[in-house]
């Protein structure tokens, strides 16, 4: 649901299913020289899996940004409440 609800906010997304999961080698080698923006859930393992992802990307030589979700636990639920404010 988060990566549509990033495509909905005007972004192209990457989805990871589970806090577990790896970005294959052959994606990280495709977004090289670009800047990864990444929306966490708000919860433990969404904070382990960025923290996990920023190393892996910065091994990687690409640049990143970790972004927190300040409404909600994710990215969905922040999209849910500022549609609520329109």
């Amino acid at each position: 649901m988060d990566a549509l609800s990033s495509h909905e906010l005007g972004y192209a997304a990457i989805g990871l299913i589970g806090a577990n999961a790896e970005i294959p080698l052959s994606v990280l080698r495709s977004i090289r020289g670009k800047t990864i923006y990444m929306a966490p859930d708000n919860d433990e393992a969404g904070l382990a899996m960025a923290r996990r992802l920023e190393d892996t990307l910065r091994k990687m030589g690409i640049q990143h940004v970790t972004q927190r979700i300040t409404i909600g636990n994710d990215l969905n639920d922040y999209l849910v409440h500022s549609r609520k404010k329109k």
